[in-house]
C-alpha cells in the first residue's frame, strides 16, 4: 500500500450523483492507499465508508442548515490544518474548485479535479461581472 495522504474534499454531500461518486471512489481508493481521507463539512452517513477513512468534518454545530458557501469555507479551513500537518498530500476535489486550485497552488501540494464541469461554468458565470474579470485575469497571472 502507498503512504500518500489522499484527501478528498466535498464540503457539502447532499443527495445526488456527485455523492454517489464520493462514496464509490473513496471505498474504491480506501482498499489501494493507506491514508484516505474526507473533508466535508456535512452530516455524514459514516457507513457509506470504509472503516479505514478518516473523515474531518466540524464538530461543534449543524452545519447542515447552512448553504454550501459556507460548508466551503468551514472545509477550507480544516484543509489548511491538513495542509500545516501534513507534507505529501494529494487532494481530489469534487466541489469549491477554484478555492482549492488557490490552496493547492500556495501550499504546493498536488491537486485532482472531480468535477471540472461547474468549474467551466461558474467561471463563465463570474466573466460575465466586469469586476470578477479584473479578479479572475488577477488570479491567472498570480497562478
Amino acid at each position: 500500500m502507498n503512504s500518500k495522504n489522499i484527501v478528498i474534499f466535498m464540503p457539502s454531500i447532499e443527495k445526488g450523483g456527485a455523492d454517489k461518486n464520493l462514496f464509490v471512489i473513496s471505498n474504491f481508493l480506501s482498499k489501494k492507499f493507506k491514508n484516505i481521507s474526507i473533508i466535508t463539512a456535512s452530516k455524514v452517513d459514516k457507513n457509506k465508508f470504509d472503516h479505514d477513512i478518516q473523515i474531518f468534518s466540524p464538530r461543534l454545530f449543524k452545519w447542515n442548515k447552512f448553504g454550501r458557501n459556507i460548508k466551503s469555507l468551514i472545509s477550507i479551513f480544516i484543509l489548511i490544518k491538513i495542509f500545516i500537518k501534513k507534507k505529501d498530500v494529494l487532494v481530489l476535489s469534487f466541489q469549491s474548485n477554484i478555492w482549492t486550485i488557490i490552496l493547492c497552488k500556495i501550499f504546493f501540494k498536488k491537486l485532482l479535479l472531480g468535477r471540472i464541469a461547474f468549474l467551466i461554468i461558474g467561471l463563465i458565470i463570474i466573466l460575465r461581472n466586469i469586476y470578477s474579470k479584473k479578479f479572475i485575469h488577477l488570479l491567472i497571472t498570480i497562478l
